[in-house]
């Protein structure tokens, strides 16, 4: 049995997929062919080269076959990465434990504690081994939205090392509210928004203006717009903070109230 494999059967609760796509092999394959797009607009000057149809049409239905095999490729890589993150995350979670339990073992557990600790240790290096080659080779592929996916796992990567710093870096500053909403790129570029802002709230000295990105995304966004107003009731210790956090999300269940068994259950306990 592989570390993977092994890896998976490990605690913490894997957040569902989100099909962020609809299809990312598909979607888009025609709307954004720039091949395709050149012909539509330009097809009475394209007259002339109707001798040529047969050779036009097999470049055309080759440059999307090459396409959609890449956005495929690509597609299979992200969901490689995002189980390698859930099993780093589980196994850190495990190395923890089992470091809080070697300092109370007897002297007859220790050693066997600590082959087991030396064993995950092990799994966890070689795990982020292959997952930082994998998110290269997804950034390689040179295809967005996967390109900015590929930045935020090594992001998400970094914080979970508590390199805070590194992931800001990768990172950057997301231009969310630039991009179309509904779009891979507002995916994206939210989640990047989320993840930086969440990052910066464990330090004194960044937790406020985390808290007013959390407030813009959750106020202006879409995709991330639930997940930034349950931050902000999670993080809220004022009676201030309480009553913000519960406005903000009495908005999200008023935009978006299918969210409403997510958000009732937090109304309550902000109380």
């Amino acid at each position: 049995m592989n570390n993977t494999s092994k890896n998976k059967k490990i605690g913490a609760e894997t957040p569902p997929a989100r099909d962020i796509f609809r299809d990312p092999a598909l979607a888009e394959s025609t709307d954004n062919d720039p091949l395709v797009k050149f012909i539509v607009k330009n097809s009475k000057y394209l007259i002339a080269l109707l001798i040529a149809a047969p050779l036009i049409f097999f470049g055309i239905n080759n440059y999307q076959e090459t396409n959609l095999l890449k956005r495929q490729s690509a597609t299979r890589l992200y969901s490689e990465i995002r189980d390698q993150f859930s099993n780093y995350q589980s196994l850190q979670i495990e190395l923890t434990k089992a470091r809080v339990d070697l300092e109370k073992a007897e002297k007859d557990k220790k050693t066997e504690l600590e082959s087991k600790i030396k064993k995950d240790e092990d799994t966890l290096r070689e795990g982020r081994q292959r997952a930082d080659k994998m998110i290269q080779s997804l950034g390689d592929t040179a295809i967005e939205p996967f390109v900015g996916l590929a930045r935020l796992y090594a992001a998400l990567f970094a914080i979970q090392d508590g390199d805070v710093p590194k992931a800001q870096n990768l990172i950057g500053t997301p231009q969310w509210e630039s991009a179309e909403a509904g779009t891979p790129e507002r995916y994206v570029g939210e989640l990047s928004e989320l993840v930086a802002a969440r990052s910066l709230l464990n330090d004194p000295l960044t937790e406020d203006s985390a808290r007013v990105r959390l407030i813009k995304l959750a106020s202006n966004g879409t995709t991330a717009k639930l997940s930034a107003a349950l931050t902000l009731a999670r993080v809220a210790h004022t009676d201030e903070q309480k009553k913000g956090a519960t406005d903000i999300l009495n908005q999200v269940k008023q935009a978006q109230p299918e969210q409403a068994k997510y958000i009732d259950p937090v109304l309550e306990q902000l109380k």
